[in-house]
């Protein structure tokens, strides 16, 4: 699937970005989505740039016909590309505890568990991940 599979930034607050997304991402987050040749959404992530020299993922969703193709792959790689020319170093974002998908897409997108940060310090019910770009 990932031959015809096109990741481009775009608004997050077009229908359907808006309902993968769902909660919108705030305002200052950029939304990469990936598309199949026909322009249908097969997934999105919306990363928000922080304060240094990170940038935080909020959401990362590939639907559930697009998993195993190598578009969470996509994705990543593309805010790794858009976070390298803003000079962002280190990519880094919280899962719940109990989403099991998440944990395992973790590694194989090269992300290392690390302690919590920001208001996930201390909270058993999250697993905070980074990865260096």
């Amino acid at each position: 699937m990932t031959g015809g599979v096109v990741v481009t930034l775009e608004r997050g607050d077009s229908p359907d970005l808006a309902a993968l997304l769902a909660p919108p991402p705030p305002r200052h987050a950029r939304v990469f989505a990936a598309r199949d040749s026909s322009d249908r959404l097969l997934g999105a992530l919306a990363l928000a740039p922080g304060p240094d020299d990170f940038a935080e993922l909020l959401a990362a969703v590939v639907l559930p016909g697009a998993r195993r193709s190598g578009v969470a792959r996509r994705l990543v790689a593309a805010a790794e590309a858009w976070a390298r020319v803003q000079r962002i170093r280190t990519l880094r974002f919280r899962a719940p505890a109990d989403a099991t998908d998440a944990l395992a897409a973790a590694p194989a997108l090269g992300f290392i568990e690390i302690d919590g940060f920001g208001p996930y310090v201390g909270d058993a019910a999250s697993v905070c991940f980074a990865k260096a770009i």
